[in-house]
C-alpha cells in the first residue's frame, strides 16, 4: 500500500517552530514503524533549501525516489492575491496527489499557506484515506484576538471546514481531540489522541556549564535563573510571569533572574521591559535571550533552577516535556492541555492569577521536598512521551480508519475539471507539465539528449567503481570520457562507448576533452569531481564553456574537504563553476554546510552513494569456534586497519576469542605506501602474538569474490581514523553483504547511522570495547540489533544503485524538459545611468576615465541562475586591466558577485551568477579602470527556469 505524507509544514514558516519539529519527528517514526507500506514524502518546489533539509532527515530511512515534488506558482500564499493563485496551487496539488494514487494520505499540517507558498487542502471526493494532524483550534476559540483580519479569518475558516472531510484526525493531546470533536461540525471519522514525543537530545548532561557558560555570560545570565521558552504570542503570558516574579519576597528573588527564550521583536521586548520596571524589577532581573541554538537550549534546560510554563492556551506544550527530560523541576498552567504534559496536579497553577503563579514559584524555590518531588516526577513522566509511542498510536488510528472505509460504500469520485483564471493559465500549465515529469508521466524523447560521463575509469579508484556501478543501472546510453591509462592498468571493460581523451593528473589540459564532447554531440555532461582530478581554473573555464554552448552540466562532489597538498586548491576556488551547474550531487550534511557557506545552495541535492545489489545470502558457520570479524576496502593510511588489529589483540588478551579477516587490497600506488602499511600491520600482528588469528587478503578481488569472503563474517568493522571523503563506498559494499556492520564515530558514516552499530571511538581500546558490546548484542538478539538489521534491509532497498540511477535520470529529464533561458531585461546605451560616461554614436564611452560607467537598473530578481551579457568593446590600460562588473542586491553594500571585463570586442562580458533568494533593488554596477577605454553598446539579463 502506498502511504503519502505531505510534509509542507517543514517548508513553510512552521518549520521554525513546534509544528515543523512535531511533523518531522512523527513522520520519521511512522516510516520506521511501518515498513509494510511504500512511503512517499510530498513537498512542493518553492523552497528547495527546506526540501533539501527534509531529504537529509530521511537519508537513512528512504531513498531519493521516495520524495515527490510538485510545482506550484510563485505567490501561492493566500495573502499574495487573496487566494486566486492559492486556488490554482490547490488544484495543481490535488491532481498531483490523485496521479500518485495513494492508499493513505497524511497531511502533517492543514492550516498552512496564509503567507507562505504552500498548498494544502482536503477534497471531499478523494478515493483514499486522508489523515490530518490537529494541533489546536486556538484561533477559532479566540477569533477576536487572532482573526480580526477578514482575510486571515476567511483562510482559517476554510481550512477548518475542510477538516470534516478527513477520515482520521490525529490530535496531539486529549484536549485537542475533545476540542476537535466539539468544533468540527460534520466530522464522523476517527479522532485519536496521539500525544507527542521528545527528541533524544533533551537529556541530563553533566557538563552543561562548560557547554554554554560563555553564552550565559554573553547574555548576562547568572548562576541562578528561572527559565521560560515560548513564542511571543499573547497567549504565552510572559506578562503574567514577570508580574509573578515581581511579587516574590525580596529575599527569594535576590540573586535570581527570569530568562525568557524565543524570537521576539524590539517593541515586544520594550513593552515587557517597561512592565518589569513598573513592577520594581531592574533591567538585569529579566533577560530576553532571543533565539538560541539546540545546544544552548539543552544547556539552559539543564542549568535552570526552575522551568515555569504560564501559557494560557496550548495544544500540547512541548517545552514542558523537553525541560522535564533534562531533569528540570517544572511548574505550569492548569489550563487546556498543559496538565496532560505536566502530569502533576501539585505542580500546576492558575495562569490568569499572578499571585497564584508567584506562590507556586516560591514553593518550588524554597521547599526542598517539593523541589525533589518535581525533579523525580520530571524524569519518570517525560519518559512516557516518545515518538515511537505517538507513531504507534497514529498508525493504529489510520488502520482503524482503513477498516471503516473498507466496510463503507462510497460513490466513485466525479471527474475533475480544472479552470484557471486567465492570467494564471500559462504558469499553471507549466507547473502541471513539471508535475507530470516528476511523476514519470511525461519524458523528453530519447533522441533529445545525449549524456557524457566524465570520470576516472577502469583503474583502482573508488570513483571509477562508483561510476561503473551507477552506469550499469542507467537506462540511457552514455558515452564515458575517461583518462588515459598505461598498458596493464585497466582492470575492467565496459559496454558503454569509452573515449579516453585526457591525462590523469591535476594539471591536465581539458581542450581535447572539450573537443571530444563537442564531436560526440553531448547535450548533458556529468562530471565526477575530486580535488586531484582538475586544475580548478581549467575546471571553471570548462564548465563556463559547456553552459555557454547550451549544454547542461551536472557535478558529483565526492569530497568537499580541502586537502593539505602542494596545490593549495580550496573548494571556494571552484565556486564560480559550481554556481553554473544545473545540479550538484553530494553525499552528506557536511558537504551541504560547506557549499552553503560559499553561497552555493539552490542547485545542490544530497544523493546516497548507492548500495550494490549482489545475489546470495550470508554463510555463517555455526560450528566455528569463535566469532569472525572482517574489514573491507583498500589498505591505506587513516583507514584504521593497524588499530583494528591492535583492538583484536586486546579482545584476545581479555579472553574474548575472535578472529579477524582483512579483505583489504593493496592500492598499488607507485610510492608503495599501501604495500608498506600492509607489511607494517603484519608485523604488528606478529608482535602482538595474533598472527595466526588474522587473515590478510590483500590481492585485488572482484566484488563477488570479496562479498563471498565477507559473508562468512559475524561482524564487519570499518575502523576509519579520519578522512576527507564525503561517503564511503566500502561501507556501502559492506551493506550489500547483509552482515552486521560497526563503524567508528566519523561524519563519513552519518548517512548509515541507523543501519550500523557505532563504536565509541577510534582508538584500539574504544574499538575493543565497542566490538565486544556489538558481538554480545548480536548473540543475545537484542532489540537494538534487530532494529539495525531492519534499517539496513530498508536502506538496501531504497538506496540501491538502481534507485540512485533512476533518481539522477529523473533529474536529467526535469532539466531537459523545463530548463531554458529567457531574457527579462535589455538595456540600451541611452537608458543607462552613468557618472563618468559620455554618449558616442555607438554607445556609452568611458573616454579613458576611471569610475562608474553605468549603474542600475534597481530591479527585482527571482532566486536562481542568471546570465549577464554585456556587448561592447574594451581596451585595457598599461597594466592590462579594463574594469569590473559588480552585482549588488538588498544585502546593502555586500556584493552578490563580481566579474572582470574582458578586452575582447563584441562581447566584453558573458557571465553567470546565482541569486540565493528573491531580491529587490538589484544593481548592475560597471566600473572602469583609469586609462582603460570601454564602450557599452548594451546588455541583457537572462534567467534559467528551474
Amino acid at each position: 500500500m502506498r502511504f503519502v505524507i505531505d510534509l509542507q509544514s517543514c517548508q513553510s514558516g512552521s518549520r521554525f517552530g513546534g509544528i515543523g519539529r512535531y511533523s518531522l519527528e512523527l513522520a520519521k517514526e511512522m516510516v520506521r514503524l511501518s515498513p509494510q507500506y511504500e512511503h512517499i514524502i510530498l513537498l512542493n518546489d518553492r523552497n528547495p533549501e527546506a526540501e533539501a533539509r527534509v531529504r537529509r532527515e530521511f537519508r537513512d530511512l528512504l531513498g531519493p525516489n521516495s520524495f515527490k515534488i510538485f510545482s506550484i506558482p510563485k505567490g501561492s500564499g493566500y495573502l499574495s492575491d487573496e487566494g486566486r493563485t492559492t486556488r490554482a496551487a490547490d488544484q495543481i496539488r490535488d491532481q498531483f496527489i490523485r496521479d500518485l494514487a495513494p492508499d493513505i494520505l497524511h497531511v502533517s499540517s492543514l492550516i498552512e499557506g496564509i503567507a507562505d507558498d504552500v498548498a494544502t487542502s482536503i477534497a471531499p471526493d478523494w478515493p483514499f484515506l486522508t489523515a490530518v494532524t490537529l494541533y489546536d483550534l486556538i484561533p477559532l476559540r479566540q477569533a477576536d484576538a487572532y482573526l480580526r483580519d477578514v482575510r486571515a479569518r476567511t483562510h482559517y475558516m476554510a481550512k477548518v471546514d475542510q477538516l470534516r472531510y478527513a477520515d482520521v484526525i490525529l490530535a496531539i493531546s486529549d484536549f485537542s481531540a475533545k476540542e476537535g470533536l466539539e468544533f468540527i461540525p460534520g466530522f464522523d471519522g476517527v479522532m485519536a489522541d496521539i500525544r507527542g514525543g521528545i527528541d533524544p537530545m533533551f537529556q541530563r548532561i553533566p557538563d552543561a556549564k562548560a557547554r554554554v557558560g560563555g553564552v550565559l555570560a554573553a547574555k548576562g545570565i547568572g548562576d541562578r535563573f528561572l527559565l521560560y521558552t515560548a513564542s511571543f504570542d499573547q497567549r504565552k503570558n510572559q506578562k503574567g510571569l514577570i508580574e509573578a516574579f515581581a511579587l516574590l519576597p525580596p529575599d527569594v528573588r535576590h540573586g535570581r533572574q527570569i530568562v525568557i527564550v524565543g524570537n521576539g521583536w524590539p517593541s515586544a521586548y520594550e513593552e515587557l521591559t517597561a512592565l518589569a520596571v513598573s513592577k520594581g524589577l531592574s533591567a538585569n532581573d529579566v533577560i530576553f535571550a532571543g533565539h538560541v541554538s539546540d545546544d544552548e537550549l539543552l544547556g539552559l534546560y539543564n542549568l535552570c533552577e526552575l522551568f515555569v510554563f504560564p501559557s494560557l492556551w496550548e495544544g500540547l506544550g512541548m517545552p514542558v516535556l523537553e525541560a522535564m527530560a533534562c531533569g528540570a523541576p517544572v511548574v505550569g498552567s492548569n489550563t487546556t492541555s498543559v496538565p496532560e504534559v505536566l502530569g502533576m496536579e501539585e505542580a500546576s497553577f492558575d495562569p490568569f492569577d499572578a499571585v497564584e503563579i508567584s506562590k507556586k514559584i516560591k514553593k518550588a524555590l524554597t521547599d526542598p521536598k517539593f523541589s525533589a518531588r518535581l525533579k523525580a516526577h520530571a524524569l519518570s513522566h517525560s519518559a512516557t512521551f516518545t515518538w515511537a509511542n505517538s507513531a504507534a498510536r497514529a498508525l493504529a488510528a489510520i488502520e482503524e480508519g482503513l477498516d471503516r472505509r473498507s466496510t463503507a460504500s462510497k460513490p466513485p469520485p466525479p471527474p475533475q475539471d480544472y479552470f484557471f483564471e486567465e492570467d494564471l493559465i500559462d504558469k499553471s500549465s507549466l507547473c502541471l507539465a513539471r508535475n507530470e515529469i516528476e511523476l514519470g508521466l511525461l519524458a523528453p524523447a530519447s533522441d533529445s539528449y545525449k549524456i557524457g560521463w566524465l570520470t576516472s575509469w577502469g583503474n583502482r579508484c573508488g570513483i571509477a567503481s562508483y561510476s561503473k556501478s551507477l552506469l550499469e543501472n542507467f537506462q540511457s546510453d552514455v558515452i564515458v570520457f575517461g583518462q588515459n591509462l598505461n598498458a596493464g592498468e585497466e582492470i575492467w571493460r565496459t559496454d558503454h562507448e569509452l573515449i579516453r581523451c585526457r591525462d590523469h593528473n591535476k594539471e591536465a589540459d581539458l581542450s581535447d576533452l572539450q573537443a571530444a564532447i563537442v564531436n560526440a554531440g553531448i547535450t548533458d555532461v556529468f562530471i565526477q569531481f575530486n580535488y586531484s582530478f582538475f586544475n580548478f581554473d581549467n575546471f571553471n573555464a570548462f564548465v563556463s564553456d559547456m553552459v555557454r554552448s547550451g549544454r547542461r552540466v551536472y557535478v558529483t562532489l565526492h569530497s568537499t574537504s580541502d586537502p593539505q597538498d602542494v596545490y593549495g586548491h580550496r573548494l571556494q576556488d571552484v565556486r564560480r563553476g559550481l554556481l553554473q551547474c544545473n545540479r550538484i550531487f553530494v553525499h552528506n550534511d557536511i558537504d551541504i554546510a560547506r557549499l552553503t557557506a560559499l553561497g552555493v545552495t539552490r542547485n545542490v541535492l544530497q544523493v546516497p552513494l548507492g548500495i550494490p545489489t549482489i545475489p546470495g545470502e550470508r554463510r555463517v558457520n555455526a560450528d566455528r569456534p569463535c566469532p569472525l570479524v572482517a574489514a573491507y576496502g583498500f589498505f591505506l593510511p587513516h583507514k584504521g586497519l593497524k588499530e583494528l588489529v591492535e583492538a583484536i589483540a586486546l579482545l584476545r588478551h581479555d579472553g574474548q576469542k575472535v578472529n579477524l579477516r582483512l579483505v583489504n587490497a593493496d592500492y598499488g600506488d607507485p610510492e608503495g605506501v599501501s604495500a608498506g602499511l600492509i607489511e607494517e600491520t603484519k608485523a604488528t600482528a606478529k608482535q602482538l602474538g595474533i598472527e595466526d588469528m588474522v587473515e590478510f587478503r590483500t590481492e585485488y578481488l572482484s566484488d563477488s569474490e570479496s562479498v563471498d569472503l565477507l559473508r562468512e563474517a559475524d561482524l564487519l568493522v570499518f575502523p576509519y581514523q579520519k578522512t576527507g571523503e564525503s561517503a564511503s563506498a566500502a561501507v556501502h559494499m559492506g551493506l550489500a553483504t547483509k552482515v552486521p556492520i560497526a563503524v567508528t564515530p566519523l561524519t563519513i558514516f552519518d548517512n548509515v547511522a541507523y543501519s550500523t552499530f557505532r563504536l565509541p571511538g577510534v582508538t584500539p581500546w574504544d574499538m575493543c570495547r565497542g566490538i565486544r558490546d556489538v558481538l554480545r548484542q548480536l548473540s543475545e538478539n537484542e532489540s537494538d540489533a534487530n532494529r539495525i538489521a531492519v534499517a539496513a534491509s530498508t536502506l538496501r532497498t531504497h538506496n540501491s544503485y538502481a534507485a540512485v540511477a533512476a533518481y539522477m535520470q529523473a533529474e536529467i529529464r526535469k532539466e531537459i524538459a523545463c530548463s531554458h533561458w529567457s531574457k527579462y531585461f535589455e538595456a540600451v546605451p541611452t537608458a543607462l545611468p552613468t557618472i563618468i560616461g559620455r554618449m558616442t554614436k555607438r554607445g556609452l564611452s568611458s573616454g579613458g576615465e576611471g569610475g562608474v560607467l553605468a549603474y542600475g537598473p534597481y530591479m527585482s530578481m527571482e532566486a536562481g541562475l542568471h546570465r549577464l551579457v554585456i556587448r561592447g568593446q574594451a581596451t585595457p590600460n598599461t597594466h592590462g586591466a579594463c574594469g569590473v562588473v559588480e552585482i549588488k542586491g538588498e544585502f546593502g553594500q555586500m556584493t552578490i558577485d563580481n566579474f572582470v571585463i574582458s578586452a575582447a570586442n563584441g562581447t566584453i562580458l558573458d557571465q553567470y551568477f546565482r541569486i540565493p533568494r528573491d531580491l529587490e533593488n538589484v544593481e548592475i554596477l560597471i566600473v572602469t579602470n583609469t586609462d582603460a577605454a570601454i564602450e557599452i553598446f548594451g546588455y541583457e539579463l537572462m534567467m534559467r527556469s528551474q
